[in-house]
């Protein structure tokens, strides 16, 4: 698998916008079916994953890829800093993942709640928070 830096991902996500009649919620579902196929090379059914969720598109990709790897039978509950508003696209991967996933949870998490120990029974961490597009400083939860 190759790793593209910030600016390679703008360059390629501009090409895919401009060339490709997909929706932006189309091409999350893609990128989380990527992401979830190169995930299955490494870990094995079975491990606990959190995944932890921003806003935007890179947490529309945590929750999509989140619901995929329910469906190949993974263990995966997202969290949600309480602070951060959820948008369309959000809203509709959250929808999935309620309906793929009867024993997980979702859990929204404010600030003086955060902490290592909420994750310390998890084998994996998918962090959704922030992405390519960050300019300005990180603080409170994301840091």
């Amino acid at each position: 698998m190759k790793i593209f830096n910030a600016d390679q991902i703008r360059i390629i996500d501009d090409f895919t916008i401009i060339n490709e009649p997909i929706s932006s919620l189309n091409l999350v579902k893609r990128a989380a079916r990527n992401l979830a196929s190169e995930f299955k090379k490494t870990y094995k059914k079975g491990c606990k994953i959190a995944a932890i969720v921003g806003k935007g598109n890179n947490g529309a990709d945590a929750v999509a890829m989140s619901i995929e790897m329910i469906q190949e039978g993974y263990l995966v509950d997202v969290f949600i800093p309480k602070q951060y508003t959820v948008c369309e696209n959000d809203n509709e991967l959250l929808e999935g993942f309620k309906l793929n996933s009867q024993d997980r949870k979702i859990c929204y998490i404010d600030d003086s709640e955060w902490n290592k120990q909420l994750f310390e029974n998890y084998d994996i961490i998918i962090d959704g928070l922030l992405g390519v597009g960050l300019n300005r400083k990180v603080k409170g939860i994301e840091s």
